[in-house]
């Protein structure tokens, strides 16, 4: 059996320094950074009996079999849209590409149940899982004992992306039925938004006595605290740090489904809206016919046209859209086999 460097409270270390940017609702789990105004008691590790890091653990085994995920590792050759072997102790990897069927082919015993179930969390931990591999990895290539010991860890966050998700679905099967899973939807782009920046974590400094609260926005939800989280105080004006913001490139596009699919006569061609993020977005252009995989996700269609307050929270209607998890563009791999 092969025997690794890295101890529990290393993996635990590494884990705990990128785990904010992958759930920023947990910010306080991290270690503090020179700088940065809080203060080290702000900051927590995170659990080992959190189930989370047990299932990134799970996956970490998983990807240092070598018959297991180990040979799925790969990274994207931008301009051609080719893929090759993933080497984690490089400085620029910040997307790892997995073949989805390999993936369930080779996995844990309830390892397609997740996926089902929890494809949002099992993509977090893949990642994480990612993070604690390169600083195995880091430890296990230094020689000398001392840096060893102390070696750092890299806070750049790995974006799990698969591709190969089988079966494609046309756009006319996704209905209510599909909300929360991961599917594969092939269609040609007919309309894309200009990137923009979205918020994904805030700080809202308390305007008496001047504490910081933070908030996380998942899916660009932007709720901000109501009162201060300081006990002795909660005072109800809270200015939001512009410097604490993170944010995330964001782009919209419109997916219609294919031009051979037999619509009749009178009726429209079905469209769905699809949400790209960080590497994704500017990767297709209208008359592209794009394979996107993702999950499927509802908003309210009050919200979604910009409406807020009491009476549309009390709207039921729901429209559909897709959170994108990887694009495959056919034009960017046509032009790569020629």
């Amino acid at each position: 059996m092969r025997r690794y460097d890295s101890s529990p409270s290393s993996l635990v270390e590494a884990a705990t320094c990128v785990w904010s940017q992958y759930y920023p609702e947990d910010h306080n789990i991290g270690i503090r950074q020179p700088g940065e105004t809080r203060s080290a008691q702000y900051y927590s590790p995170i659990s080992d009996t959190d189930g989370r890091f047990q299932a990134a653990m799970t996956f970490l085994n998983c990807f240092r079999d070598g018959e297991q995920w180990a040979p799925l590792l790969q990274v994207i050759r931008q301009r051609l849209q080719h893929y090759a072997v993933c080497d984690l102790t490089q400085a620029n990897v910040t997307v790892v590409w997995l073949h989805y069927t390999e993936l369930i082919r080779t996995g844990t015993a309830d390892f397609e149940r997740a996926v089902t179930e929890n494809i949002e969390d099992v993509l977090l931990c893949l990642g994480i899982a990612l993070c604690m591999r390169r600083h195995e990895l880091r430890v296990e290539a230094e020689e000398d004992i001392t840096r060893k010991r102390s070696m750092p860890v890299d806070r750049t966050k790995i974006t799990v992306r698969l591709h190969g998700v089988t079966p494609v679905l046309p756009i006319a099967a996704l209905k209510a039925d599909v909300v929360n899973q991961f599917v594969s939807v092939v269609g040609t782009v007919v309309r894309v938004s200009a990137i923009k920046p979205l918020v994904t974590r805030c700080d809202f400094v308390c305007a008496k006595c001047n504490e910081a609260t933070s908030r996380a926005f998942p899916d660009g939800k932007f709720i901000p605290p109501q009162r201060c989280e300081n006990s002795p105080c909660r005072g109800r004006t809270l200015l939001p740090n512009r410097s604490s913001v993170d944010t995330v490139d964001y782009q919209k596009i419109k997916l219609q489904e294919m031009e051979t699919t037999d619509v009749g006569p009178g009726r429209m061609p079905r469209m769905i809206e699809v949400e790209l993020y960080e590497d994704l977005v500017d990767s297709c252009i209208p008359g592209n016919v794009v394979t996107i995989s993702g999950i499927v996700k509802s908003i309210n269609s009050e919200i979604h046209e910009g409406r807020y307050g009491k009476r549309a929270q009390a709207n039921s209607l729901y429209i559909l859209y897709v959170s994108a998890n990887s694009v495959e563009n056919s034009a960017k791999v046509s032009c790569g086999q020629r």
